[in-house]
């Protein structure tokens, strides 16, 4: 939260004007950059072995020392197809928000993907709780543009949210959307989290991608699924 950041950051400050230094925990994406600036790999190559590894860029180590004994000419011509044979089968973590952006693109196929990616060190409730704000969201900056209010500092000023990507990128799959759609989706999301929440037959992950290919599809073709929404 902004006010334990405030007092992270008094603390911070005492420590420096004392002498000390402040021992940082470097996030996965810092750390991953790091480690491809040790090759001379493309553009294009490093922006695959970011994706697939993850938040576990331990997986890179390994990979990164075996590209450094190559010559930089060769480096720089890797492909993914190059890069796949030396990483492990199976891709790395994500954090569980990773799927909330392809999803609102109608991208049910990474949208899923990187749903079970999270979920390894993640929980289900999570990822939900995180689907149906951002949805909840969705439905009342959808009314706000009904009402001709456009501007995202309006809009994030009404609903007491920071003026932010959050804002920007769900009003902006807001404006390509009908109320009811928008609607649906917010119903769609409640009824999916009390369902989770409570007794299921079915295994809670395949609920879970089921409920994210439902929103795509609403989302890519701007109507409610004929679904009973009790």
């Amino acid at each position: 939260t902004s006010t334990h950041a405030q007092g992270t950051k008094k603390i911070e400050n005492l420590v420096n004007d004392s002498g000390g230094e402040v021992a940082k925990k470097a996030k996965p994406a810092e750390v991953c950059k790091v480690l491809l600036k040790r090759v001379n790999l493309n553009a294009n190559a490093k922006e695959f072995l970011e994706a697939y590894v993850g938040e576990d860029y331990t997986m890179l180590i390994s990979v990164v020392n075996q590209i450094g004994k190559l010559d930089k000419e060769v480096q720089y011509a890797m492909t993914s197809e190059d890069l796949i044979t030396r990483l492990p089968s199976k891709p790395g973590t994500v954090p569980p928000w990773d799927f909330i952006n392809p999803m609102l693109n109608g991208n049910a196929k990474s949208a899923v993907e990187l749903f079970e990616r999270s979920m390894v060190g993640s929980h289900i409730l999570v990822s939900m709780l995180l689907a149906r704000k951002k949805l909840q969201l969705l439905y009342r900056l959808k009314m706000l543009q009904k009402e001709g209010i456009w501007k995202s500092n309006d809009q994030a000023s009404i609903l007491g949210e920071r003026n932010s990507p959050n804002i920007w990128i769900t009003a902006k799959t807001a404006q390509n959307l009908n109320v009811e759609t928008a609607q649906y989706l917010a119903k769609l999301a409640l009824i999916t989290e009390a369902n989770l929440k409570g007794y299921l037959n079915a295994d809670p992950e395949i609920v879970f991608a089921n409920f994210i290919a439902t929103v795509c599809l609403s989302i890519k073709y701007n109507k409610p699924l004929p679904l009973e929404l009790r």
